[in-house]
């Protein structure tokens, strides 16, 4: 705990004293806006030191003030400040859901350029604090096997190129080739997708970018339907499906009503914490599979109180999952119901 307070102490003295471009800041000063001891601060300061920041003092009406040199300042890159410096390293545990694409090796190169001007002890003092902060696991794409073919999809979105893509489609099993003019990469779920107007459906489509086998610009070709409002087509959708959205009424049981109530799962939820502790959650969106899987990975925390037709397919997924582990459910359920009244 003690480490911790320590690291976070001294970021805020190195986001204090680099804000500090002329006369820097006495010891008191830091003191007064970080709530510390004078002791504390002169231990902290005297670390920053040995880790290799140049600091600097100046003594001025019988007072001494620090501040980062005016050379090491103007060393950063496009004028950066330290602690943007460090945010972005923070950043890379963030892309590593993209790596195989241009956007994670971009920042990988720059990133690389950055720490590269940075004093050894300073880089090593910033990478201890960057190792306080970790991003956990979930599920990615392996963009890594699309190669250029991710490249030219990208760059074609730039350029407003018209693609010949090879996509294999995750509810037919079938790989098709098609005619698209790319509008907007959209990224959700911690996943790439591609909005495109298909000529062979003559309508705006969602393609996964992991199931995109082949990518080529079709040349002397150009977009024959390029008016395009993102919000107003992925309006109502609860991640990337998209429909009529309906009026959807949840009940959370208290126990996870407070991790309910502390997130924003749609831009158009409402909440209300009902008297029992149980809280109320209203969306309009889509209904759909991926609504569906989401109210289930809640598994008996949460009741659909509507509309019908949901709580009739949840009600139906339910007896399904029982199905696999179980030839005769109504068997099964009078088991568990009498194992339940026995304890």
């Amino acid at each position: 705990m003690a480490r911790g307070e320590q690291l976070a102490r001294t970021w805020q003295i190195i986001k204090r004293l680099e804000a500090q471009r002329s006369r820097g800041l006495t010891i008191d000063e830091l003191c007064d806006e970080g709530g510390w001891n004078r002791r504390t601060l002169y231990r902290d300061i005297q670390a920053l030191e040995e880790a290799g920041f140049p600091i600097e003092k100046e003594s001025c009406d019988g007072r001494v003030y620090y501040r980062f040199t005016r050379a090491f300042r103007e060393s950063l890159p496009l004028h950066f400040s330290l602690t943007e410096l460090v945010a972005l390293t923070f950043s890379q545990d963030l892309m590593q859901v993209l790596k195989g694409t241009f956007f994670y090796d971009s920042i990988e190169s720059a990133l690389a350029k950055i720490k590269s001007i940075l004093p050894v002890k300073a880089l090593e003092y910033l990478n201890q604090i960057e190792a306080s902060m970790h991003m956990g696991f979930s599920p990615q794409p392996l963009y890594q096997e699309l190669g250029d073919s991710l490249d030219t999809l990208f760059e074609a979105v730039m350029k407003k190129q018209v693609c010949k893509i090879k996509y294999h489609s995750a509810h037919s099993g079938e790989t098709n080739e098609r005619i698209v003019e790319p509008l907007k990469i959209w990224f959700a779920n911690s996943s790439l997708y591609l909005v495109a107007y298909d000529r062979k459906t003559s309508e705006k489509r969602t393609f996964a970018v992991s199931r995109i086998e082949t990518c080529e610009v079709v040349k002397d070709e150009s977009f024959q339907n390029d008016e395009f409002n993102f919000e107003e087509y992925r309006q109502g959708s609860f991640r990337v499906w998209r429909g009529e959205p309906e009026e959807i009424e949840l009940i959370f049981e208290k126990e996870i009503a407070p991790v309910i109530a502390e997130n924003l799962w749609h831009e158009s939820q409402k909440s209300e914490e009902l008297g029992d502790g149980r809280l109320r959650l209203n969306l309009n969106t889509v209904i759909s599979p991926e609504l569906e899987n989401w109210i289930l990975s809640w598994g008996n925390q949460v009741i659909v109180e509507s509309p019908e037709n949901l709580k009739g397919q949840i009600l139906q997924r339910a007896i399904d999952i029982c199905r696999h582990y179980t030839d005769d459910l109504e068997k099964s359920i009078k088991d568990i119901s009498g194992k339940a009244r026995a304890s």
